[in-house]
């Protein structure tokens, strides 16, 4: 997660049922300095506001993640904050709106 200006470390993975195989944990885990470009991620906190249309809203966090279980395409989710109302813009690894939730 990246709060504020700074890159948090990972978070541990948490399993639930099944411990799943090597297989499994690579094809749901990704490495963000290989599969991430991080230009395209600050551009999308920089739009984030204006797409989600709130005024004066405020980036206050991002999460990056698959989109599982429908898809193993990283999406990146720019949270947006303002006085009145708050969501979240999802963008595609390639900067690409898919939606905004509020």
């Amino acid at each position: 997660m990246v709060y504020g200006r700074e890159l948090n470390n990972p978070m541990p993975i948490q399993f639930s049922g099944k411990q799943p195989t090597a297989e499994t944990m690579r094809s749901n885990t990704f490495d963000i300095e290989r599969d991430v470009d991080l230009a395209k991620v600050k551009t999308m906190i920089d739009a984030a506001p204006s797409h989600a249309k709130f005024g004066d809203g405020k980036v206050t966090h991002i999460i990056i993640e698959r989109d599982l279980p429908s898809s193993t395409k990283l999406i990146v989710r720019v949270y947006v904050n303002a006085p009145r109302r708050s969501g979240y813009v999802e963008y595609s690894s390639e900067g690409k709106v898919l939606r905004v939730h509020d």
